[in-house]
Order: C-alpha cells, then sequence, then structure tokens
C-alpha cells in the first residue's frame, strides 16, 4: 500500500468513528485545534494526520493506534455502539468541548 492509499484508509477509519459517534466535522476539529477543513482534508485522504492527532484520535474514540494501521475489516462498517452508548459518548465529548464536568 502506497502513502496515499494508507492516508486514504486512515481517512475512512476517522470519519466512519466519528459519523459512529455522532461527532461533526466542526466538533472534533475544535477538539483537534484545527480546522473543519482539515478534519474533510484527512477524512478524504487528502492531507495525513500527525502522530500528534493520531494520538488524540485514539483518546477521543477510546481505540488502539493499531485501529487505524490495520487493514480494514468488516467491523469497520458495523456500529460497535448501542444507540444509547452513542448518546453517552456524543454527551461526554459535548461537555469536554463546554469543559463541563461529566460525572454530573
Amino acid at each position: 500500500m502506497d502513502r496515499q492509499e494508507f492516508d486514504k484508509q486512515v481517512g475512512r477509519k476517522i470519519k466512519s468513528l466519528r459519523v459512529l459517534m455522532d461527532i461533526s466535522q466542526r466538533d472534533l476539529a475544535k477538539i483537534l485545534e484545527c480546522s473543519f477543513q482539515q478534519i474533510q482534508n484527512y477524512e478524504n485522504g487528502t492531507n495525513s494526520v500527525c502522530p500528534y492527532k493520531l494520538r488524540k484520535l485514539t483518546g477521543i474514540f477510546s481505540v488502539d493506534a493499531n485501529y487505524f494501521f490495520d487493514p480494514p475489516s468488516k467491523l469497520d462498517n458495523i456500529s460497535l455502539l448501542t444507540k444509547k452508548q452513542k448518546k453517552i459518548v456524543s454527551y461526554i465529548v459535548k461537555c469536554f468541548m463546554e469543559k463541563k464536568d461529566v460525572s454530573e
């Protein structure tokens, strides 16, 4: 796999997780401290994700870094969270964005 294909694979996985967790490109951009256009570029595979941002993504999405490097699998297209879990994650992300205490 060449670099361009690798960047596209990583981008598809970022988008898949972002959509799964109901996070907008704008909200993800705020968390990563970049523009939403940069998120679009990551998701399209136009730009590579730097190691620092990739590390932040592993924390946001609670995945191991290997998830982004492993070949695509059928699981990438299957919802791994229930609707209730998605709402909880979405709430936590929104609290993080607003710097609220999530233990409320």
